[in-house]
């Protein structure tokens, strides 16, 4: 493993979620405009419902393929053929509960919406174990390149869709055919292609660390889209309209960084698992720079929310600004688990993750059981308790299992920190002294530039070693770029 891989493998990862998210978010744009919140509420909840189905066919044994050290062609038979079973199983699933689906989720084609939506499961299972190859080699050139085609053929789509008048049509639309095209894409350009064969015994060294890793993602996963579809049966179409449009603008932001950063940080973690000593370093070094990314473009959005809602995706989403804002907020706790659950991952603690995932599900279970969800501020309040739960439990994971300190896991936050409620307090200011009109967009452009100038000039005043790493990773970075 050598550094100019890792970063190459970064840069392109970084690519891949930064094109995907630019794309959607640009759609989003535009289709907000048309769809209203009540539409958008109901094809929120059908995706929680598939997304959540398909988990079971994406991941029950992608990171025990990309954690394993010796992988060999007969395992990556077995396992795709065993994935590509699970996922006709998962679809006749989805068949046999669409009627119970069109009978909580009342509208004039939520059934057709929800089967329409759960045609991407045996496309997921089609290409998950090649996924989890090009991750394992830190071949992150296909697996961009095939994400932001498909996006950008899928949102191509929706946005002539929804221009005609199609309306929630477009969205199914869009996630069909960006399903369906990245798994073409990701065969067709992977050189050494599986064959259709199954031996049990090929699989069999991978389903204790695969269900244990399945078992942690699910129940992760698990409880955003619970919470999407208890709102959305709760609250109303329209506040699951307002909260799941304050989850995706959020969540595009922290797919380019958070989710690039994950997916490289744990192969690389996990050949470092017999070094402890290198394996603490890269760790540490991480997760300094992690807070030192995330906090500046999170804290921004929150900060400019009551702008940035209204002029980007219209006045009627102009309630969610607050849901946005608190969200954003979250986001600064949440760096600390970006590197740190792969860190415990590929040190081979996944046992505690998964109990850790489970005590969250719980957690938010019993909260929505006690408390109710009756309104939106109930929600937030709910989400935001089983967040800092599992930042908490994370934590204490890596006191435990690998002898981490506090003061360790959060040294790296603190500067970034100082740096951010500065850049905060100056954006606030200027917002009090120079009135904005909430719909210029100019004046967003002037927030993001000032609030770029203060962050860096701080940060880069008060921390000298960050001025250090930087230089170094650029300059891998160009050695990267310039190389074949």
């Amino acid at each position: 493993m050598n550094r100019q891989k890792a970063i190459r493998s970064a840069l392109w990862s970084a690519t891949e979620h930064g094109g995907v998210a630019a794309i959607s978010f640009i759609t989003l744009m535009v289709a907000a405009r048309f769809i209203s919140p009540q539409d958008f509420g109901v094809f929120a909840v059908a995706l929680a419902v598939t997304e959540l189905l398909g988990l079971v066919v994406t991941m029950w044994l992608r990171d025990a393929l990309v954690q394993h050290p010796h992988l060999e062609a007969r395992h990556l038979d077995s396992a795709w053929t065993a994935t590509l079973f699970c996922s006709v199983i998962v679809f006749g699933l989805c068949i046999a509960i669409a009627p119970l689906f069109e009978y909580y989720v009342p509208h004039p084609q939520s059934q057709a919406i929800f089967l329409l939506t759960a045609l991407s499961i045996p496309f997921s299972g089609w290409s998950a174990t090649l996924i989890a190859d090009h991750q394992r080699q830190l071949e992150f050139k296909l697996l961009a390149g095939r994400s932001i085609v498909s996006r950008l053929m899928g949102s191509g789509v929706a946005l002539v869709m929804v221009l005609s008048g199609y309306n929630i049509w477009s969205l199914v639309a869009q996630h069909l055919i960006t399903s369906f095209v990245a798994s073409l894409i990701l065969w067709y350009g992977t050189k050494t292609k599986p064959r259709l064969r199954f031996k049990f015994n090929d699989i069999s060294p991978f389903l204790r660390f695969g269900l244990l890793s399945l078992g942690s993602v699910f129940i992760a996963f698990a409880s955003r889209r619970i919470f999407i579809v208890v709102c959305g049966v709760s609250l109303g179409a329209q506040a699951s309209g307002y909260l799941n449009m304050a989850f995706k603008v959020v969540d595009m932001l922290w797919n380019i960084v958070a989710t690039a950063a994950g997916q490289v940080a744990f192969p690389v973690l996990s050949r470092l698992q017999g070094n402890p000593e290198k394996l603490r370093q890269a760790y540490q070094e991480a997760s300094g720079l992690a807070c030192a990314a995330f906090f500046p473009m999170f804290v921004g959005i929150a900060v400019t929310a009551p702008i940035l809602m209204p002029v980007l995706f219209g006045p009627q989403w102009a309630d969610s600004a607050y849901l946005v804002t608190i969200l954003a907020l979250l986001t600064m706790l949440q760096a600390q688990k970006t590197v740190g659950v792969p860190m415990l991952k590929a040190s081979g603690f996944q046992g505690s993750i998964t109990i850790g995932a489970a005590f969250e599900l719980i957690a938010l279970l019993s909260m929505i059981a006690l408390l109710g969800c009756s309104t939106l501020n109930d929600a937030l309040a709910i989400w935001v308790t089983r967040e800092t739960l599992g930042v908490v439990l994370v934590i204490a994971m890596l006191h435990r299992n690998m002898n981490i300190h506090l003061r360790s896991q959060l040294v790296g936050a603190l500067k970034p920190a100082v740096a951010v409620a500065v850049m905060a307090t100056a954006l606030l200011g200027w917002m009090q002294i120079a009135p904005i009109d909430s719909v210029s967009k100019t004046n967003l452009t002037v927030l993001a530039m000032l609030g770029c100038l203060v962050y860096a000039s701080v940060l880069l005043m008060i921390d000298h070693r960050l001025r250090a790493r930087l230089a170094s990773l650029l300059s891998a970075a160009t050695r990267t770029l310039k190389a074949p």
